[in-house]
């Protein structure tokens, strides 16, 4: 468990939780997710039935606004989706997401668009279950300084301060 005071660095979240991620080895997409990916592939982002993606899927909305209000790239629709698909939990998704945020910066790509979201940031594929299970874990943060709660959250990745090495 991670100590509150990463939860003020600047580069907290850049050190605990994406450079760790970075070095884990992506597993190929199953069968499923393989013809998910074609599908989107073939279709136009802007085609896309976003009502009906936010009904289906709340996630998808969570990483709407999760993108939106706590990161600096954009994703086009397909991208975003996708990310949904292959999380299955709002945890995943975030994770995904900060990580996504770490690529975005080095590559210096401010929006993510379907190609580049399987060239760049995710060309041998993503990360099994097992692997993010050790990355949750290991982003938790100890809110008691002292005896008493100092933070909102166990979560480093919904600290704000520990992501300013992110931004750009």
């Amino acid at each position: 468990m991670l100590n509150y005071e990463v939860t003020t660095q600047d580069d907290g979240i850049e050190k605990n939780f994406c450079q760790p991620m970075e070095k884990l080895n992506p597993q190929p997409m199953s069968k499923d997710l393989t013809e998910v990916f074609f599908k989107l592939m073939l279709a136009k982002d802007d085609a896309l039935d976003l009502k009906e993606m936010r009904k289906e899927n709340w996630l998808f909305e969570a990483v709407e606004k999760r993108i939106e209000h706590c990161l600096t790239f954009t994703a086009d629709n397909r991208s975003m989706f996708f990310v949904t698909c292959v999380s299955g939990s709002i945890g995943k998704c975030v994770m995904y997401m900060y990580y996504m945020q770490y690529i975005a910066k080095k590559e210096n790509i401010k929006h993510i668009d379907f190609n580049v979201f399987g060239e760049k940031f995710f060309p041998m594929g993503f990360f099994s279950d097992s692997d993010l299970k050790k990355m949750w874990d290991g982003q938790k943060v100890n809110c008691y300084v002292d005896g008493k709660r100092k933070g909102s959250s166990d979560n480093l990745l919904d600290y704000g301060a520990a992501m300013k090495s992110l931004i750009f």
